[in-house]
């Protein structure tokens, strides 16, 4: 029997995610958003005015991230923070067709690619990709069925068919963190998912958004978010790890995003695909400590460099 404060670890988790959230829309407001001018810097102005389009290799199937709409259409957080990205520094951007993550990878360690989304770093992409500063984070769980008797917690699995994108960066964490679990690489969420459904996985390692994203989508019925497997996806921008000057802009591009305008993009993608089953009083009010201890630090860190400021101009 699972513990009922696993859940309730669970509900927190998301209440501390929605105030690192506002922390970091908080951190990023800009003088004037929508002049590049005013955003970037001279050199970095020159290098975008004579650079050719950016070639933005987007994945196939991570929503809410990065995703193609039945028609044809790109769309995601992911794709949102690159237009506004794009929009308040004149970066310019070539789309390429959507593939999956893997694909992706090795297009960019064969220079193919100058940029992909919806990345975390790891050592081994480290070795021909630079990294920006992460923009949302989601927590990995497990999925398993409704029906039967499956294991919330990775540590019984030692044996199990358990799926989990290939070249993902969970990847490498739960094989080093779970040896004993028979790992299958799939192509991406959406197959781990359906291999769990049909019974050819016990379970399937995602991030909750994607999980509830995809389950919605995708009429995906009979399946539930167990308990976090200790892996945190704070996904950033990647980029050519030859072209620097590429990522002080999407830096400077990303600080350039109001407050208001990152909520906004946070309400519409990441917001509706959280975890929405039934909590106790208990488990709520554990949750609803952890937003307010979180919004307490924010107030103290703001009221300090209120302070500090007020010493400078003194």
């Amino acid at each position: 029997m699972i513990p009922r404060k696993m859940s309730g670890r669970m509900e927190a988790a998301w209440a501390a995610l929605g105030w690192l959230a506002i922390l970091f829309a908080c951190e990023s407001v800009p003088t004037d958003a929508n002049a590049a001018s005013e955003v970037l810097t001279d050199p970095q102005r020159a290098w975008v005015a004579g650079q050719a389009p950016i070639r933005f290799a987007p994945e196939r199937d991570y929503g809410p991230f990065v995703y193609v709409e039945n028609d044809g259409t790109l769309a995601g957080l992911s794709v949102d923070y690159l237009r506004a990205i794009s929009r308040v520094t004149g970066l310019p951007v070539e789309y390429l067709p959507a593939a999956p993550l893997d694909s992706n990878l090795a297009l960019a360690r064969q220079g193919q690619v100058d940029l992909i989304s919806s990345v975390r770093p790891t050592p081994e992409r480290s070795q021909y990709l630079g990294f920006t500063t992460p923009y949302v984070s989601i927590p990995a769980v497990v999925v398993t069925r409704r029906d039967g008797n499956a294991p919330a917690s990775l540590d019984r699995y030692a044996g199990l068919r358990v799926a989990v994108g290939r070249s993902y960066a969970v990847e490498s964490f739960v094989r080093s963190r779970f040896p004993a679990v028979e790992w299958i690489p799939v192509q991406d969420d959406l197959e781990g998912l359906q291999g769990v459904r049909e019974r050819r996985f016990a379970a399937a390692v995602a991030d909750t958004a994607s999980v509830h994203f995809i389950l919605k989508r995708h009429g995906i019925e009979g399946l539930q978010a167990r308990d976090p497997v200790g892996f945190e996806y704070s996904l950033s921008f990647a980029y050519r790890d030859d072209w620097p000057m590429l990522g002080a802009i999407l830096e400077q591009g990303l600080r350039a995003i109001t407050a208001a305008e990152r909520q906004s993009l946070h309400d519409k993608w990441v917001a509706p695909y959280r975890q929405t089953s039934g909590r106790s009083v208990e488990e709520k009010l554990v949750a609803i400590g952890t937003g307010l201890i979180a919004a307490a630090l924010i107030v103290r860190f703001g009221l300090r460099l209120m302070r500090a400021g007020r010493k400078g101009a003194g």
